[in-house]
């Protein structure tokens, strides 16, 4: 078996030696907007939610100040 007939195309670029990319073209995401916009969503509805927390967090407290209040009369 011979390795002669082995080699790839590959192989034969690799021997040229480095040649210089000179038509590189830049990348853009066409998405960008919409990425964009689901990052302002999660930020909103994160708000939101610790809006909501702190509320609801609130109405508790009040709630055991008037159970404590009730309590303390008896």
């Amino acid at each position: 078996m011979s390795n002669s007939t082995t080699e790839t195309p590959v192989q034969g670029q690799a021997q040229e030696g480095f040649v210089p990319a000179t038509s590189i073209t830049t990348e853009s995401l066409p998405a960008t907007p919409l990425l964009y916009t689901a990052y302002g969503a999660v930020w909103v509805v994160l708000i939101l939610y610790v809006f909501v927390l702190a509320r609801r967090l609130t109405r508790v407290e009040r709630d055991l100040r008037d159970v404590s209040a009730r309590m303390t009369k008896r």
